[in-house]
């Protein structure tokens, strides 16, 4: 049984021998008609990303009665599906996103102007982007734990998620640094755990995500909406992430994971220990990069009422100069 006419089109067009996917072969084609016609799968795949090198990773399906979409199945230890629209220029954009990303990464050695360098095993350098145009970063709080124990347990996480390369990584555990990072298996966004000691062993735990805006957002949002039901810490991303980005999240586990808006905003309301951890994430080197504006991450604690927390938002704009949010206190303290 041959594609459907649409999908035989797309053979043909120099476009397809650009997205890194190569159509099953006739035999495997017919078996996943088998399947599908058992009622065994709602999906027809119809397509592999071979460019990867590891065998389905991610592939093409179709559904004969939905019209204008095909969906790309991530191969997990469960299936993942992002519906993206039936239409060869978006799955020429989904492999910029996806293939293009994780076969460079798989390659031991990357054009040097895509990726200055790859690490093997563990190293205190960090990491490096794929590419610094329109990188953005999706911070979070991870909360207090045991400042070894905490990111061991993290790191074994990790090692066992199949959306992160662990094979490419900085591993804080190892090298006695703070910070833990991977590449996210098809993207290359970089997960980074980051971690600040304190007092009795423990430590205060941030979650890192550098990404690139990825197109699909319905089809992402559709899932993060699906796990916000579920009560999942990976609801909290934006729908502009990578969809391995949310899967990888998804793999964590975490018991809490608070938005650093959701972290100021109980800071605010008087939570002194959340305001400590909130300067402790502004003091991060991840954060410092992003050169962000302090003072006006700091100016809406103008109107708090917790004394100790004012005084010392206080003494931080002395110490800076940060004449606006100076006046901004002192006229919340008239009023």
């Amino acid at each position: 049984m041959q594609l459907p006419d649409w999908l035989q089109s797309w053979k043909w067009d120099q476009r397809w021998r650009e997205t890194g996917f190569d159509f099953l072969d006739e035999a495997t084609y017919l078996d996943e008609l088998i399947q599908f016609m058992d009622g065994e799968t709602d999906l027809i795949v119809f397509a592999e990303a071979s460019k990867l090198g590891y065998a389905r990773q991610i592939v093409l399906a179709y559904q004969p009665l939905v019209e204008n979409q095909i969906f790309a199945v991530f191969q997990g230890q469960s299936v993942y599906t992002l519906a993206i629209p039936a239409d060869l220029d978006e799955v020429c954009r989904f492999s910029e996103h996806y293939i293009s990303p994780g076969w460079q990464i798989n390659q031991k050695r990357l054009p040097s102007n895509t990726f200055p360098r790859v690490w093997r095993g563990t190293s205190q350098r960090p990491l490096a982007p794929l590419t610094n145009e329109n990188l953005k970063l999706a911070p979070f709080y991870i909360g207090v734990g045991h400042y070894e124990n905490e990111m061991v347990d993290m790191e074994n996480r990790a090692a066992f998620n199949p959306f992160l390369h662990t094979d490419r990584m900085v591993m804080a555990s190892a090298d006695g640094g703070q910070v833990s990072q991977w590449y996210t298996r098809y993207s290359g966004s970089i997960f980074s755990i980051y971690r600040i000691p304190t007092e009795d062993g423990r430590g205060i735990f941030y979650l890192f995500v550098h990404y690139c805006p990825c197109p699909f957002v319905k089809g992402k949002q559709r899932i993060l909406d699906q796990l916000s039901k579920e009560k999942k810490s990976a609801a909290k991303l934006p729908a502009d992430v990578p969809v391995d980005v949310i899967f990888s999240l998804s793999g964590f586990f975490f018991q809490q994971l608070y938005t650093i808006e959701e972290l100021k905003k109980e800071a605010i309301q008087g939570n002194y220990e959340w305001f400590i951890h909130l300067l402790g994430y502004l003091d991060c080197s991840l954060v410092q990069q992003e050169n962000q504006d302090i003072e006006q991450m700091l100016a809406d604690f103008a109107c708090c009422n917790h004394q100790t927390i004012r005084q010392e938002v206080a003494t931080l704009a002395q110490l800076h100069g940060w004449q606006s949010l100076l006046k901004q206190l002192e006229k919340q303290d008239v009023n």
